[in-house]
């Protein structure tokens, strides 16, 4: 009885190995976690209407994703985003409430890169 079970395991590891290592059965290859990023990436930049500028390095790995990153664009509103951990910084120091109210005077306001491009491009 015993060989009978081993017999029977046998069989159907090898009919598993055949079935498995049959060319039209087996699955596509896993991509790796960065290619997989940015072919996720790529998906997502092709639905959206615009023209995008990124790069992302893998500290650990020296992995890189570059789409259009060497290409000059306006940073528009990238600038908020140091701004806002500058933030919460601030306020998870206690020097201001998120619920708290500023004015900017017109003093402190300054021209940002928008304006100097816009002024560049104008006609003479």
């Amino acid at each position: 009885m015993r060989k009978l079970v081993i017999g029977c395991c046998s069989t159907v590891i090898t009919v598993g190995l055949l079935v498995t290592s049959h060319p039209a059965l087996q699955q596509p290859q896993q991509l790796a976690p960065l290619a997989r990023l940015q072919s996720n990436i790529e998906r997502i930049t092709r639905s959206v209407n615009a023209k995008w500028g990124i790069y992302i390095k893998c500290i650990e790995t020296g992995e890189e994703i570059a789409i259009n990153a060497d290409e000059t664009m306006d940073t528009m509103s990238v600038i908020k985003i140091p701004l806002m951990a500058e933030v919460f910084r601030q306020i998870e120091a206690g020097k201001f409430a998120l619920t708290d109210r500023m004015t900017l005077k017109e003093t402190e306001k300054r021209p940002g890169p928008e304006s100097y491009a816009r002024s560049m491009r104008a006609p003479v």
